[in-house]
């Protein structure tokens, strides 16, 4: 009897096939996580709830299989791009020994305008759908991910489009990648092992310190050595026998790493290795010229685009998944969400072919950094154009909101104390009336007020309103006045937005009024959805606010 498992190389169909693979459990994996039902996954967080909910929602519900299976699971298909990266650029740098400097570079190149046209294409769709300027602070989310740094920012990781993360942290696996080859090249597989325990004794020590200020380990490359040097491994060796035991227990580390959370730091290296074994032994079941290989590995060659534009191409699908809300079209609608993301991605990957044909048919070296450099200027040009032509549509919707009602409101002027927190609503501190509510340091949060959009028409909802006066006469206070969107059913949070009044900027000694005022997107004009809005006291400093509110205004019958 065989006791284990043979691994061969992979040709570059193969890695093709790798990546698509990977990258259909990726968008699968964010579709569904924000499909109803939503069960939760524990990538950057651990949490046994979200086990137990996975657990019980498919034992009551068997058809939501796949949702559960994409919305818990789908996220180790990035394992499969981080071992794919490792193995191919051990096998093209030790093909090549191309020094540091030119080795970054090419990296660069490959890696970075993908990323650059997908945040041209976000701020194209964000001018188009709100006939606007985008916001200064979504263009510092977006330029701060352009410089790819963004994981080293807290609560920046994700900012501006969810799955950019990877661009930071692939880029910092190709700034030490040679390091590892050096390791590799001087200590052999005890290098690599040495890599793997330092990779988890440093993760497991720092991820409680990071996770309080906002930081994740695993946004970062020390927290995936494990999994890169095992890519490096399956590289370097020509034929692999992995004995089945070893399968077994990859198969339980994975199972209890998402059960318990001693086990979790355990699991992403056990689903690399499964992934891996998964996708070979269907690769040898599979020929070249079978329609099933030809589309994943499609899919693959465009994955890298797939990977850059995902995050915002699958809105409008999710939001018409929950308001079907059923599986059969929440598939449905997946299956579309693919497809068009994979047609935008391949035409992404055919222009960005033809701009670099173009700059390289220039003569000479001067006129092909003059059409390089004169990329931005064309991309700025025809923003501004398009902004341009959106304008009027903009007046047109300024109007509109100018001529529009209130469809319903809700507001709290904190006047009528609620006996077990009476000490949070003080006498004679207050901007009208006789009370306000304080909202002492270091975590504090007031009372919610919220706009159910089933309670109105929401086709005819246009915008949301919120105001609260605040008070302090502390120099340490600052705090953020929160709008949220969230689904009713599973009070999950779509969209998080806030008014920040930083310290040293929050007025002393004089009540003033701090708003929020919100365009609600098309995708949201759902009754499935509501707004809250509340007060966040995160600073340590002591301050008081009154005559919280918020009014939903939107066209008149």
């Amino acid at each position: 009897m065989k006791f284990h498992i043979t691994l061969n190389p992979f040709s570059k169909a193969d890695t093709n096939f790798i990546k698509g693979v990977s990258i259909l459990l990726i968008a699968l994996h964010n579709y569904y996580r924000w499909v109803n039902p939503i069960t939760g996954e524990n990538e950057f967080w651990f949490s046994t709830a979200n086990y137990i909910k996975s657990f019980v929602t498919l034992r009551s519900n068997p058809l939501e299989l796949l949702n559960i299976f994409f919305n818990f699971l789908g996220f180790y298909g990035v394992q499969g791009f981080i071992l794919i990266s490792a193995y191919g650029l051990t096998l093209s740098y030790r093909k090549k020994h191309p020094g540091y400097g030119k080795f970054i570079l090419e990296r660069f190149n490959k890696l970075y305008p993908a990323f650059f046209f997908a945040a041209v294409l976000l701020v194209v769709i964000m001018i188009l759908q709100n006939s606007q300027l985008i916001s200064l602070g979504h263009l510092k989310d977006i330029g701060l991910q352009l410089t790819l740094l963004a994981n080293f920012f807290p609560g920046k990781a994700m900012s501006a489009c969810g799955p950019w993360w990877f661009y930071s942290f692939i880029f910092q696996f190709y700034l030490v990648f040679p390091f590892f080859m050096w390791i590799v090249d001087k200590w052999s597989y005890k290098g690599l092992i040495a890599l793997t325990i330092f990779g988890y004794i440093l993760t497991i020590l720092v991820y409680p310190a990071m996770a309080k200020v906002n930081l994740n380990p695993y946004m970062l490359v020390f927290g995936h050595l494990p999994e890169f040097s095992l890519g490096i491994f399956l590289a370097i060796r020509k034929e692999i026998k992995i004995p089945l035991w070893v399968i077994v227990l990859s198969l339980l580390v994975l199972i209890a790493g998402n059960i318990y959370s001693y086990v979790w730091p355990f699991a992403n290296l056990a689903a690399a290795l499964l992934l891996w074994i998964a996708v070979s032994k269907w690769l040898s079941a599979l020929k070249p010229g079978v329609l099933t290989f030809k589309i994943i590995a499609f899919i693959g060659m465009v994955s890298m685009y797939i990977f850059a534009i995902q995050g915002f191409t699958r809105l409008s699908f999710i939001n018409l998944a929950n308001a079907l809300s059923n599986p059969v079209s929440s598939l449905i609608l997946g299956l579309f969400f693919l497809a068009i993301t994979t047609g935008i991605a391949y035409m992404m990957m055919i222009s960005e072919n033809g701009i670099r044909t173009w700059i390289s048919s220039a003569g000479s070296t001067p006129r092909r950094y003059l059409r390089f450099f004169s990329l931005p200027l064309i991309t700025l040009s025809a923003l501004t154009v398009l902004f341009l032509t959106n304008y009027s549509a903009s007046v047109r919707n300024e109007k509109t909101r100018n001529q529009s009602v209130i469809l319903i409101s809700d507001s709290n002027t904190f006047e009528s104390p609620k006996k077990e927190s009476l000490q949070r609503y003080p006498g004679g501190i207050s901007f009208r009336g006789s009370r306000s509510y304080s909202m002492p340091p270091p975590e504090s949060f007031s009372p919610r007020l919220e706009v159910d959009f089933g309670k109105i028409d929401p086709k005819k909802l246009v915008e949301a309103n919120a105001t609260v006066m605040m008070f302090t006469t502390d120099s340490l206070s600052s705090g953020h006045f929160v709008m949220e969107v969230l689904d009713k059913k599973t009070d999950e949070r779509l969209v998080w937005k806030s008014t920040h009044i930083e310290q040293g900027k929050f007025p002393l000694n004089k009540w003033f009024s701090c708003t929020y005022k919100y365009v609600v997107p098309k995708e949201y004009l759902f009754p499935e959805y509501f707004i809250r809005v509340y007060v966040w006291n995160n600073s340590k400093g002591l301050f008081y606010i009154d005559d919280l509110k918020i009014e939903a205004k939107g066209i008149p019958d």
